[in-house]
């Protein structure tokens, strides 16, 4: 385990920030964050666990897919114990996508936008990606996994993808980029619990959505759906104005994309 980046997240949190984290396992090399902490135990009531990867290797993306990081990018899971509203549970990758979005900006990143229900964009381009996991439930106390995958450096990434190092001159270090997310998300996961916050976030994440009103197309399963993304409700869904009227789209079942050209 990496102790010098152990200790430089730690140093980096807010003091009330501290209290939930029970500890941080800094990883040279990891097959995936995620993998690790679903195979560990959360007691209810007990404070944050944060596993960090230099490197990894087998990382899980949305749908199965693969993330893998080279060293130099930021993997990093953590687990817990978190209340939310039973209804806003479809918000949990909305919120953790806006927190990211919300830690770059503090630390000067521009041009920023959220692509339902879990990725972040710069330019048309991926920047980064969350993936949540609920392991329990136990009436409005949910344990998750919360993963987060980021190309900091410029290095072996898909045509498709973006790095910081591509879109500002003096990129954060691991723990700046860590401890900024992490705040934003122990900040804004505790208006998961009232109704009225869940809305009003959903409305702060539309304002930075990609695509919004644009034409688009959903792919669930073997089936391509073209309409106009028109909104995201307060459950979190996508709503699309199609051919077919208005449809409803849960983030598990479809994979959105741009109009087809």
């Amino acid at each position: 385990m990496s102790i010098a980046l152990s200790h430089a997240i730690w140093s980096a949190l807010l003091p009330v920030h501290r209290a939930r984290v029970s500890a941080i396992e800094v990883y040279d090399v990891l097959p995936s964050t995620q993998k690790l902490l679903t195979q560990r135990s959360v007691c209810l009531g007990r404070d944050w666990l944060l596993v960090v990867a230099r490197q990894q290797t087998d990382g899980i993306g949305r749908q199965g897919r693969a993330w893998v990081a080279n060293s130099g990018q930021v993997t990093f899971s953590w687990r817990g114990w978190v209340r939310i509203n039973p209804s806003s549970v479809g918000l949990l990758s909305l919120t953790a996508a806006l927190a990211v979005q919300n830690a770059l900006s503090a630390l000067g990143v521009q041009g920023v936008q959220l692509k339902w229900p879990n990725d972040i964009y710069i330019a048309q381009r991926k920047l980064a990606g969350v993936l949540i996991s609920v392991c329990e439930q136990k009436h409005d106390r949910f344990d998750i996994v919360l993963g987060i995958g980021l190309n900091r450096l410029v290095g072996q990434l898909p045509v498709e993808a973006i790095a910081l190092a591509d879109v500002m001159p003096n990129v954060p270090d691991m723990a700046q980029l860590i401890t900024g997310i992490v705040h934003e998300w122990l900040r804004l996961s505790q208006q998961l619990v009232s109704e009225s916050d869940s809305v009003a976030l959903v409305t702060r994440w539309k304002s930075q959505a990609l695509w919004l009103g644009e034409s688009v197309y959903v792919m669930q399963a073997s089936r391509i759906i073209e309409g106009v993304f028109r909104d995201i409700l307060p459950s979190g869904a996508l709503l699309m104005n199609t051919q077919a009227g208005e449809q409803v789209f849960m983030a598990g079942d479809v994979q959105l994309r741009d109009r087809i050209n």
